[in-house]
């Protein structure tokens, strides 16, 4: 037999668990250490003109924080906005509608980002 406390146990509202908040604290503490460097890269190259910047992201000092900085922000945006989802739309059908979309938008969004600074790594 199992009682209520035991069926509920370790999950959130959204019967989820905790593992989304985790992953959404870890990757924004990790966004967070490369955020500084990125913004320091951002006022370095503003202005340059654009075959500087080209020859800049040829280095891989330059496109692999580019890269990490991209997957981490795209992840942390699609798991928060999972949650938002998950706390006002409160429709079965709708949820899972938005949730398909989000996920959709956040990796075609890194999708394309992540493909624009490997073809400039690689030009």
């Amino acid at each position: 037999m199992t009682t209520h406390l035991k069926r509920v146990q370790g999950l959130g509202s959204a019967k989820g668990g905790t593992v989304n908040y985790a992953l959404k604290q870890v990757t924004g503490f990790a966004a967070a250490l490369v955020t500084p460097y990125m913004i320091f890269l951002g006022i370095w190259l503003f202005g340059k003109p654009r075959p500087v910047v080209l020859e800049a992201f040829t280095q891989w000092w330059v496109a692999a924080p580019t890269l990490i900085f991209i997957f981490l922000s795209v992840w942390h945006m699609r798991i928060g906005m999972h949650a938002i989802i998950d706390d006002y739309v409160h429709g079965h059908f709708l949820k899972l509608v938005l949730v398909c979309l989000n996920w959709m938008f956040a990796w075609g969004v890194g999708l394309l980002c992540g493909l624009a600074v490997i073809r400039m790594f690689l030009a």
